[in-house]
């Protein structure tokens, strides 16, 4: 079960496990090819339509993702640009290069000895991206904003007060609407760690709850919805950060299910339901369906349909031959649950729930499309998923 605080100071003051002499650290981001690694990948693309004049809508992609493997403890961080265009994305970069940087400076990841410290750090680094948003700015309005989630995996070890409950701990610091799921290898199972990360109406899309860079008075941030996360979790369980380009393809509102058909007891309306009720019927539904899509054993039908889609449609890399291995150790480490593999399966699902509105909108260049989640299922968006595997030592 997820620990969601507002303070550091609340965080279980679990001890983080000390590592020797390690390699050379590995640092990757987005602004390097997509990457595929026996212990993590990672897919940043667009479902957004390609239009007459050969140039996708939202281009230049907004999301920028970030990963550093230091030893035994990894960080990674996923933002997404708001809204479109060059200041978004110069954000959303902004903010993924002060955050990798703060970590790497005086090799603070090394040296993070609890949970709470880990948090404060995190804390500290959104700090630190936020006021590089609007570094050298001669307006700070000139500046774009970003949503940003930071996520540090992190080995956990005994202390004064006894046992963690788990050997590793994912700690998660938000600010937006990015998510962060645990994916158990043995229970064939998907939990969010980020709940409720989206502030205020649920079903607008247009509000991540919180941001980045000069919002409010005197250039603020927008920090409703800032919060610290915290979930136990095992080897060779799989950490999934996505962007909402992802989630909100997963969510049964804007995939054209009524609340009952996404479990709810009654046949309502969704504006009727309380916010608790929300909260719970959407995540609820997600967790469901992210789990039958990625321990799905045959290929999915969005994998097998996705040739006959539209021009626009991302072409995601086939899942190589090396990602069959059998199990290497007492955890079902089954061949579909493999990093490669959820990522693409994810994306894929996302491009194909969103198909129907791509085709429509190619084919109606300039027009506005209904407003019909029932015909037109899915958003498109800039779209990113990381997906790291736990226990993995560089």
């Amino acid at each position: 079960m997820a620990l969601e605080v507002q303070r550091y100071e609340q965080l279980p003051s679990y001890s983080v496990e000390h590592h020797g002499a390690i390699l050379e650290p590995l640092i990757w981001s987005a602004e390097e090819k997509d990457a595929d690694q026996p212990f993590m990948s990672s897919r940043s693309t667009s479902t957004y339509p390609i239009m007459p004049d050969g140039v996708r809508d939202g281009d230049p992609n907004a999301d920028r993702h970030y990963m550093l493997v230091h030893g035994t403890r990894t960080l990674i961080a996923v933002a997404d640009g708001c809204n479109w265009g060059m200041r978004p994305y110069n954000a959303a970069k902004a903010a993924i290069s002060a955050l990798g940087n703060y970590f790497i400076e005086s090799d603070r990841i090394s040296h993070i000895a609890n949970v709470q410290e880990a948090g404060h750090y995190l804390l500290r680094a959104f700090s630190e991206a936020h006021n590089h948003i609007i570094k050298d700015k001669s307006d700070m309005w000139d500046a774009g904003t970003t949503t940003l989630l930071g996520c540090l995996i992190l080995p956990l070890a005994l202390s004064d007060g006894g046992p963690p409950p788990s050997p590793w701990g994912i700690l998660c610091v938000s600010v937006g609407d990015c998510k962060a799921y645990r994916i158990c290898a043995a229970t064939k199972s998907v939990s969010e760690v980020t709940v409720g990360c989206r502030a205020g109406n649920l079903s607008d899309l247009t509000d991540p709850g919180g941001r980045l860079g000069p919002y409010l008075g005197h250039g603020a941030p927008d920090l409703r919805n800032l919060r610290l996360c915290f979930s136990p979790s095992e080897q060779n369980d799989l950490v999934m950060i996505v962007s909402d380009g992802v989630h909100d393809n997963f969510d049964p509102q804007t995939m054209g299910k009524t609340p009952k058909e996404a479990g709810y007891h009654d046949d309502v309306k969704w504006e009727t339901l309380s916010h608790q009720d929300l909260i719970v019927l959407k995540q609820t539904f997600r967790n469901t369906l992210l789990s039958e899509v990625i321990f799905s054993q045959t290929p999915s039908a969005s994998s097998s349909s996705s040739s006959s889609s539209s021009s626009s449609t991302s072409t995601l890399p086939s899942t190589s031959s090396t990602s069959s291995s059998s199990p290497t150790s007492s955890h079902a480490i089954l061949y579909d649950i493999n990093p490669d593999i959820v990522t693409e399966r994810i994306l894929r699902h996302c491009l194909e729930t969103t198909r129907t509105s791509r085709e429509w909108m190619e084919a109606h260049p300039g027009k506005r499309q209904p407003p019909d989640y029932r015909a037109y299922p899915g958003k498109m968006d800039h779209t990113t998923c990381v997906t790291y595997r736990v226990g993995h030592n560089h």
